[in-house]
């Protein structure tokens, strides 16, 4: 039985229009072709190949194209049975190329420089190119504890710059080595709709007046690893610097102060302005506040009546007139919080009278009826309006009497 078969090989090599596989001396084979394999090939196939574990190529099988020239996206090299416009394939020389459904989704350049998505090598290790269905770039952690990096940038000079985005071909954003960012300007989330517990701030220019402005120097960047040979430290001494100490701030404002897991303290200068703000507008109360006083002081010798703080006299009437001895007084306590009252004379022959009170703006707030006739006051409590600074008149039978004007704090 053996020397049969061995009878039927040596037909099917020697016999040309049978011949598929041919073994020359030393050991080279050709498979599908009687040519001698070039000298430094041991086999040589002609034609493309499958390789399965069994007769049937099933539903997936690895395959190989036989190519005479490069080999483009929907006829890769290198495949499956079954899908074969999916795989590895040559377009040039020094080119590895990817692709699945006949498309090409990533190529190796001949600058070892991977592309995704495009085809324009713009000399960066890593190109990636999206349309309007997909994003760029995404990355996931599943990390067990805090602080792990999701993504980390190592560089070895402080102006290298990292995270640029570049528009219309202007750098928008970017961060440098030294860890500057530069930008446009930044946005942080403060839509009501996020937050809760709100209360208004208090003592703001207390607070203020307690934190301590100065201006530093960070201290010089030094070799963390004296066998590094790549990261370049700048000779260029760090620049003056404005700000706060952390430790001293934390004392007046914890809110605005943090620490990192190497145990560093830094300061959120944004949330500052909020207290800045509040410390103006109380600031601004003390300052009107005193303005109120000295008219005051300065209306009692020059004004008829004595009243005070008069800031629109009213025409003087007839003495026949009914609102000859009315009379508007400077509201106690002012400025004041929870309430405040307003006194005021009505002559009996008022017809009609009214207080209003209006904003700094002339926009009426709120108009009070006033019904008794002789010495009388009004209360005004704190939660009808908005802290800030208002102004109340005295109407009588159409004519203005006075106006004066009254702040209400927090």
């Amino acid at each position: 039985m053996k020397k049969i078969l061995l009878q039927i090989f040596a037909i099917l090599i020697v016999c040309p229009g049978v011949a598929q596989v041919k073994i020359f001396p030393g050991g080279s084979t050709s498979i599908g072709s009687l040519n001698t394999p070039a000298s430094s090939f041991k086999l040589h196939v002609r034609g493309n190949s499958v390789f399965t574990d069994s007769v049937f190529t099933g539903n997936s099988a690895a395959f190989i194209r036989g190519h005479n020239a490069n080999s483009a996206a929907d006829t890769p090299d290198y495949t499956w049975w079954g899908n074969d416009q999916t795989g590895f394939f040559h377009p040039d020389r020094d080119i590895i190329g990817f692709s699945t459904g006949a498309t090409e989704r990533m190529r190796l350049t001949n600058l070892g420089n991977l592309l995704i998505g495009g085809f324009y090598d713009g000399g960066y290790r890593t190109a990636i190119t999206s349309d309007e269905d997909l994003s760029a770039l995404s990355t996931a952690t599943t990390f067990s504890f805090d602080n792990g990096y999701a993504h980390a940038s190592y560089v070895n000079r402080e102006r290298t710059k990292n995270w640029v985005v570049v528009y219309n071909d202007s750098e928008r954003f970017f961060v440098y080595g030294n860890g500057n960012v530069w930008s446009y300007s930044n946005y942080y989330y403060s839509d009501s709709v996020l937050k809760e517990n709100i209360v208004p701030l208090s003592s703001a220019l207390s607070k203020i007046l307690l934190l301590r402005g100065v201006q530093y120097n960070f201290k010089a960047e030094v070799l963390a690893n004296p066998q590094d040979s790549t990261t370049v430290i700048s000779s260029t001494p760090p620049p003056l610097q404005l700000g706060l100490i952390a430790e001293e701030t934390a004392n007046v404002l914890p809110q605005v102060v943090a620490t990192n897991d190497k145990g560093i303290m830094g300061i959120n200068y944004t949330a500052i302005v909020p207290v800045l703000i509040e410390a103006i507008k109380e600031q601004q109360l003390a300052i009107d506040s005193l303005k109120i006083q000295l008219q005051d002081c300065c209306n009692k010798s020059v004004l008829p009546g004595g009243s005070g703080n008069r800031i629109i006299q009213g025409t003087i009437p007839p003495e026949n007139s009914s609102i000859n001895t009315a009379r508007l007084d400077q509201n106690t306590p002012n400025p004041f919080h929870l309430q405040t009252k307003i006194s005021y004379y009505l002559p009996e022959t008022t017809s009609d009278a009214r207080l209003i009170v209006f904003d700094m703006q002339g926009i009426l707030k709120r108009s009070f009826e006033l019904t008794t006739k002789g010495e009388s006051s009004l209360i005004i409590n704190g939660g009808e309006f908005p802290p800030g600074m208002y102004l109340y008149s005295l109407l009588v039978d159409g004519n203005e009497i006075n106006t004066y004007r009254m702040i209400l704090t927090k």
